[in-house]
């Protein structure tokens, strides 16, 4: 499953509001408005004669240099000045007088709020700042987080670039990311009886198969169960071959045979099979192999042969392909798929057939996929193209075993099985029994 993770379009910013604020004053009213900024002597020091009196003096004149302000000048500051989101950054002397004293001077405020600009107010810039900057992975927060998933690939769609986002130029790496997640299908439980059995513990999990990303597919759960309590048995008589009872407290000690022991063995064949047959790189069972042999028409080479596979030149004239085939055929571990004209003449005569097959690991194999395949509406391909594909967990989980026959299957199943000696197996008892009593006399 693919997720797309976009960066937030819109990035949330203080801003921040640079104003220039002309402050004038000019004119000199009074000496209360007025401040002394220098004070040079320019007479002195001497001695003097003062009305036939002679007197010193350190200094006879000075010279002083005062700032003097009207008292009516108008301060565009006052808004700025009067607002708690603005503090002053710099002042400046933007006009002097003729004595070279500052009669305007321009101050200038940074504002958290955007304000109506007044007379004198000159607003210079917006700033912005980065306040939020968070990436948008809500589409992938499901797998990101489910322990089922796992991520395999990152991978940048837009790469790295400045873009403008209200007004601010911004610098990314990369603008939006792609990750694929492999997870894991339904999954079936066949330990559900054990687990709400409540004379049963667990005592081990251990993963035995696990993908090409590590996810643990197939997981296996080790209980031990307390035995049942024990019902008492009744008693009863043993009649061997007595049907006929007046009081009915005996029974017949012929037992008919099982009918069922070849399906139970062909299933335990069966799981034995899919564990030796698994492709653990594509997750499937009872994958098959696509194989052909070909007839030429106008010779007598026919590795196709009905009859005997090969045996009119001899397998050794034919392909190891073809050999191959042959001995799938012969353990009835392949599926005819169709045949199809493979050389032409120029005139358009047919001068080799090839038949095509699908052959299998086992005859188990084959005869699963040729009855399962109807019920999971698949079909075989072309001759040309034949689809030998396997089965995978969850089709095999779908099918319906009740309705599959095996017995063709029962054969091999009988031929391989040991059934014990009676005679052997009650001497070998007997034999147990007096060799216990023979210990504990």
């Amino acid at each position: 499953m693919d997720r797309e993770l976009p960066l937030m379009n819109s990035i949330p910013r203080l801003r921040l509001f640079l104003f220039l604020l002309i402050v004038f004053s000019a004119g000199v009213q009074t000496a209360n408005a007025c401040k002394e900024l220098s004070k040079v002597c320019v007479d002195g020091p001497a001695t003097k004669t003062v009305q036939g009196i002679k007197v010193y003096r350190a200094c006879w004149k000075y010279s002083y240099k005062k700032l003097c302000t009207d008292n009516s000048y108008t301060n565009t500051c006052g808004p700025l000045e009067a607002s708690a989101s603005c503090h002053q950054i710099g002042s400046h002397c933007a006009e002097t007088d003729s004595d070279g004293v500052c009669k305007v001077y321009t101050q200038t405020y940074k504002c958290g709020d955007l304000l109506n600009p007044s007379t004198g107010v000159i607003h210079v810039d917006t700033d912005y700042d980065i306040i939020t900057d968070r990436w948008d992975d809500s589409q992938c927060s499901g797998v990101g987080s489910d322990t089922n998933c796992s991520l395999i690939s990152n991978e940048c769609m837009e790469p790295g670039e400045t873009r403008n986002i209200n007004g601010l130029d911004v610098y990314r790496d990369c603008w939006r990311y792609r990750k694929v997640y492999e997870c894991l299908g339904d999954q079936k439980n066949d330990c559900e009886t054990l687990e709400a059995a409540t004379n049963c513990n667990q005592l081990s999990e251990s993963c035995k198969h696990t993908s090409t990303s590590g996810l643990c597919t197939l997981t296996e759960r080790q209980y031990q169960c307390t035995e049942a309590t024990e019902v008492e048995s009744p008693t009863v008589m043993n009649c061997k071959n007595q049907v006929y009872c007046l009081d009915g407290s005996c029974y017949s000690a012929a037992s008919e045979p099982n009918q069922n022991f070849a399906r139970a063995a062909s299933y335990l064949a069966m799981i034995d099979e899919m564990a030796k047959d698994f492709d653990q790189d594509e997750l499937v069972l009872f994958k098959g192999e696509a194989l052909a042999c070909d007839k030429h028409l106008l010779s007598y080479s026919n590795c196709c042969s009905e009859d005997g596979w090969g045996q009119d030149l001899g397998l050794d004239q034919c392909s190891k392909e073809e050999q191959r085939l042959a001995e799938k055929v012969q353990a009835e571990s392949s599926h005819y798929v169709g045949s199809y004209c493979s050389k032409k003449t120029v005139l358009g005569v047919c001068v080799t057939k090839t038949k095509s097959y699908c052959a299998f690991n086992s005859k188990l194999g084959r005869i699963i996929q040729e009855q399962g395949r109807p019920q999971l509406g698949k079909g075989w391909g072309s001759a040309k193209r034949p689809d030998c594909s396997g089965i995978t967990p969850q089709e095999l989980q779908s099918l319906d075993f009740s309705q599959i026959d095996f017995s063709e299957f029962y054969e091999d199943v009988y031929r391989n099985v040991t059934v014990p000696d009676p005679q052997e197996t009650t001497d070998g008892i007997s034999a147990r029994i007096q060799n216990y009593y023979d210990q504990n006399k």
